[in-house]
């Protein structure tokens, strides 16, 4: 029996948060890498339909204002930036020790951490090994937006797969990445929460979201038969025929389906099955794997 992290949302409701993990701004006490204020990047956010916004400076707890209608909901948090940078989104306090120390005081403080551009650089820059010898890590940027103007690759999913294949269960993340005006809304996490922080962590510890540069997931579920039904459309609700990729262990492609929604019959024993949508322009969506739990829970002993 698969596990659905999507099972039992109203997909009709609108609990659905479009939001970015990591973003990097300036001219605050505390603000060390980004050259705009954070007032006019969480403006400029709010402009491009974003609900709430984590503020990740390298190093660095950045002070955050007041909530304010025109703004985002914005989150605390900070970019761990020793080699093998972590998104530590929640976080209360700020560490400079070793990995698996900064990622466990996060995860105390009730925080969620996120492995940052696996290929930034070079391929290995996060390897699966390296990822999976941190358990306090919960998800990764399957796609990086930033990446794409500096040195080597924004997409993980290889390195996703990996982790996933040997029996651990991690989300996958799109995320800016933003340091400049053109970083702005590259990509973007569809989050299905009630709109504060704390909720917004648990839904994303529990895979409650889905990564996208572009499209909307509007259903993704498995009926009694084992059928894996999902639909998308463009972010402005136009719909149209698109590239369903359902992906198994090992990054092996399971089926390819084309139109406005695909399916799948789920009658095999893989141990999990994600799907990467792309449409004719290029923008693509990643959901979270549909999994069996004994095979995660077998490997994490």
């Amino acid at each position: 029996m698969y596990q659905n992290p999507y099972e039992e949302l109203d997909w009709e409701k609108s609990h659905w948060l479009r939001g970015n993990f990591h973003t990097h701004c300036g001219a605050r006490p505390g603000d060390n890498c980004g050259k705009l204020p954070l007032d006019d990047v969480a403006a400029c956010y709010k402009d491009c339909g974003y609900d709430f916004l984590a503020i990740t400076n390298h190093d660095a707890l950045t002070i955050l204002p007041k909530a304010e209608p025109h703004l985002p909901l914005l989150l605390e948090g900070y970019e761990y930036s020793f080699d093998g940078h972590m998104l530590c989104i929640g976080s209360k306090s700020l560490s400079k020790d070793a990995h698996e120390q900064a990622a466990s005081l996060c995860c105390q403080e009730g925080g969620v951490v996120i492995a940052c551009h696996p290929h930034w650089k070079r391929e290995d820059y996060w390897t699966a090994e390296k990822i999976l010898s941190y358990g306090d890590i919960t998800g990764m940027e399957v796609y990086n937006g930033v990446i794409s103007r500096l040195s080597g690759r924004g997409l993980a999913s290889d390195t996703w797969d990996e982790v996933l294949s040997s029996g651990r269960l991690i989300w996958g993340l799109a995320n800016d990445d933003f340091h400049r005006w053109y970083d702005l809304a590259r990509c973007w996490n569809m989050v299905f929460s009630a709109p504060n922080q704390c909720a917004i962590i648990e839904a994303v510890k529990k895979g409650r979201f889905y990564a996208s540069t572009g499209l909307y997931l509007t259903e993704l579920k498995i009926t009694e038969g084992q059928m894996l039904s999902l639909s998308a459309v463009h972010h402005n609700g136009f719909e149209e025929e698109m590239r369903y990729e359902f992906i198994g262990s090992g990054s092996r492609i399971l089926s390819v389906k084309y139109g406005t929604s695909a399916s799948l019959l789920l009658d095999f024993e893989e141990p999990y099955v994600r799907v990467c949508i792309t449409a004719q322009n290029g923008a693509k969506l990643w959901t979270q794997p549909v999994y069996r739990s004994e095979f995660f829970e077998r490997n994490q002993l």
